[in-house]
């Protein structure tokens, strides 16, 4: 065989090797994580993997991430405060698809680990208020299956109830135009609220105590169609019981 031969079927060989394992690949997730602790103390996340930590962050209260690309399988969750373990869980990772792993709860001095373990996939994880459990306000992690459907034109929006210790929280939306008002769920914590589809884009959102006689949290947005809105409403360190603070995050519908 002559030698221009010989590169073009080796180059041939690689192309087609290379295009077998794109296919054979995993597709990656991604995954956000929300710190909802509440600790005045930065908190530490481990996800490992086979003995390896794949991802690491350190944390202070109320912060959310950026999502990042993780490929499938199971994970390790450990969370410390001040290198001391709070949490230990297992968690799976499916294939593709958008994911927040959130801490909620509060901390106390000298607490035993709160340990966890599952082996479902994440799409699984979370599909309703039902999974949830108050657990005595002790340290939880759960996982938030983002992913949607939704029109061209539509919006969807959600919110769950992070604040522990605070009892039920009613919420709405107030189109700004027409001051038209749409119902958002009354929950306990740490209940999760089903999404709700938006055409009007500019919206107020308000959150109320005690039946709606107390406003304790508000925030506005011009909604972009096609996203999904997830309003992590907890606890304000400084005012605790007087007002809540509301974190937002956005999902961007997945293109198929």
């Amino acid at each position: 065989m002559k030698r221009s031969n010989f590169h073009i079927v080796f180059i041939l060989a690689s192309f087609f090797f290379f295009q077998a394992c794109q296919k054979n690949a995993p597709h990656e997730a991604n995954l956000r994580i929300g710190q909802f602790l509440m600790t005045s103390d930065e908190v530490e996340i481990t996800l490992s993997k086979n003995n390896k930590d794949e991802l690491n962050k350190t944390l202070p209260y109320s912060a959310l991430t950026a999502y990042e690309k993780l490929t499938p399988g199971i994970y390790k969750v450990e969370v410390k405060r001040n290198n001391n373990l709070l949490l230990k869980k297992k968690i799976g990772i499916g294939e593709k698809g958008n994911y927040s792993l959130i801490l909620y709860g509060i901390p106390k001095e000298n607490q035993s680990v709160n340990v966890e373990t599952t082996s479902k996939k994440l799409h699984s994880i979370v599909e309703g208020e039902e999974t949830h459990s108050a657990n005595g306000f002790l340290p939880q992690l759960k996982v938030l299956n983002d992913e949607f459907e939704c029109a061209k034109n539509e919006a969807k929006v959600r919110w769950i109830h992070l604040a522990a210790g605070v009892s039920e929280i009613s919420a709405k939306a107030i189109e700004t135009d027409k001051n038209e008002t749409t119902s958002l769920s009354t929950l306990s914590y740490p209940m999760l609220a089903k999404d709700v589809a938006f055409t009007a884009f500019d919206q107020e959102f308000k959150w109320n105590l005690k039946g709606n006689k107390i406003s304790t949290a508000a925030t506005s947005l011009q909604l972009k169609p096609e996203y999904l809105y997830t309003f992590f409403v907890i606890g304000n360190q400084h005012h605790y019981l007087d007002k809540l603070e509301v974190i937002t995050g956005k999902t961007k519908k997945k293109k198929f």
